[in-house]
């Protein structure tokens, strides 16, 4: 059978469409110097409106893919309009420890489907029911973009009797294969891996967009002049930041640590293969030392400043996702839990200064899943549990209506005198609660076949909750999705914009 969880993709965009022209025309009108030497050191065209987004070097899953569909929309309906064609640029956060491997699901020789991972290393992960959560382990703190590039990769083996879980799966899998070959001369991990993701979802070349990757900024003026404004005063900046991150809990941002040797937004990452990243600290920027290293580009801004960065200098319109953005975005991104609410506020608060818009796209599409077994979701798996439990408790859900009224009664009697301590209430309501037990262990008696029923089938149901959780995973990578599935999620977004 086909399990097909949504009849098709949940496209999110905000504000509406309607209004991101404007913005981005607002915006473009108030460049300045520092905006255009930025943007002209990380080789883009000063004289047109960037809109940028970005992620780290996945293989990423639908609702990153929506932001790249939507800033290719988003151009390409700047062309077609009188106000200059704006430049799509995708900033890859290559100085994170991402994991590189690709997860895929599988249908074992038993009908259960389970997770796979393909390694970037050339080998097949261990076989996982884990869900989401199985990953292929990171290198302990050494960013991706000093990591070398994977010289081969190959196609993984299915055992006898197994099968791909959707259809999408395999050839999907051979596009990544494909894709990783075709740029193993990259210099590191981080450059294959973005480059190949866009290979596998831009069909022609014209509507790949510029690449900055975030370990090119060290070097910029921008990073310079903001590394100066820190070293001059770290306590006044890092009290700014921690403000910003605790008025906004929900996006769960950690506080940077004081003390005699402030933490800065900042990682430090050496230039060699293999070097491992660290948080930056005010003394690293002290002295000769500190001048050497800035100018080596060892210092890499981390996601707040990142972000900030670019909105402060680097484009027109940042396109999120809702852990950047929230779930509204625009202004009321402030309020909507997004972390980029923490950036605005920040940079306002340190260094005066207002930074560009933001909007927000994101989709939720997931794999029609093949299974040779009746389909169990994780609200199923949940209900059964939930349902073996109580009604061992209430009566009424084994529909034993007199064992539900004198429940009921001794409830009301024991709820009536809760608070009452006289001897005479306490005396009552400790044969009202004899009642109740007496009432539930006949009930339990009378329906024992089918208690054990309940509880025999929350077992079978708990057994298989990893299986619903991938079933229900809207997480895999998108290139293991079907053409037309793809191609329904492009033809949404178009259409939200007036078909660009």
């Amino acid at each position: 059978m086909i399990f097909d969880i949504g009849a098709g993709p949940q496209v999110h965009l905000h504000p509406g469409a309607a209004s991101w022209s404007a913005l981005i025309a607002a915006r473009f009108s108030k460049l300045d110097d520092r905006g255009r030497t930025f943007r002209a050191e990380l080789g883009l065209d000063p004289a047109r409106p960037v809109v940028m987004s970005g992620h780290q070097p996945q293989f990423w899953h639908p609702g990153i893919l929506a932001k790249l569909m939507t800033l290719q929309t988003v151009v390409q309906r700047s062309r077609a309009e009188s106000r200059g064609a704006a430049q799509a640029v995708w900033l890859v956060v290559d100085h994170d420890e991402t994991a590189t491997g690709v997860r895929y699901p599988v249908v074992d020789r038993s009908g259960v489907v389970a997770a796979r991972t393909l390694a970037m290393d050339g080998g097949s992960g261990e076989s996982s029911t884990s869900g989401a959560m199985s990953r292929t382990e990171t290198l302990t703190h050494v960013p991706l973009a000093r990591r070398a590039a994977t010289p081969s990769l190959s196609m993984p083996r299915l055992a006898s009797g197994e099968r791909f879980g959707a259809p999408g799966v395999e050839p999907g899998l051979e596009r990544i294969v494909e894709a990783m070959r075709r740029h193993a001369s990259e210099p590191n991990i981080a450059r294959q891996i973005a480059k190949a993701s866009l290979d596998c979802v831009c069909d022609d070349p014209a509507d790949l967009p510029k690449i900055v990757f975030a370990t090119d900024i060290a070097r910029t003026t921008l990073m310079r002049e903001m590394l100066a404004s820190m070293a001059s005063e770290p306590e006044r900046c890092i009290m700014a930041y921690n403000a910003a991150a605790a008025a906004h809990p929900s996006a769960r941002v950690a506080s940077l640590a004081m003390g005699d040797d402030p933490e800065l937004p900042v990682w430090r990452i050496a230039q060699a293969k293999g070097s491992t990243r660290r948080p930056a600290r005010a003394a690293m920027l002290a002295g000769d030392r500190g001048a050497t290293a800035v100018a080596a580009g060892e210092f890499v801004p981390r996601a707040i400043l990142l972000t900030g960065m670019m909105r402060l200098a680097g484009c027109d319109l940042f396109i999120h996702g809702l852990g950047g953005g929230g779930s509204g975005g625009g202004a009321a991104a402030e309020d909507e839990g997004g972390y980029d609410a923490i950036t605005t506020r920040w940079l306002r608060d340190w260094l005066n200064v207002e930074i560009g818009p933001l909007a927000v796209a994101t989709a939720t599409l997931r794999l029609r899943m093949t299974t040779d077994r009746p389909v169990i979701t994780p609200f199923q798996v949940a209900h059964a549990q939930w349902l073996a439990h109580a009604a061992e408790h209430r009566p009424e859900l084994l529909n034993d209506h007199d064992g539900a009224q004198q429940r009921a009664s001794a409830v009301a009697t024991l709820t009536q005198l809760r608070h009452r301590r006289d001897p005479a209430s306490r005396a009552t309501k400790a044969a009202a609660y004899r009642d109740l037990h007496r009432t539930l262990a006949a009930a339990r008696s009378r329906h024992s076949n089918e208690l054990s029923a309940m509880r025999s089938a929350a077992e079978a149901a708990a057994s298989r909750r990893s299986e619903a959780e991938l079933l229900a995973d809207r997480t895999w990578a998108s290139p293991m999705y079907e053409p037309a599935q793809i191609a329904e999620l492009r033809s949404t977004i178009d259409s939200a914009f007036g078909g660009a």
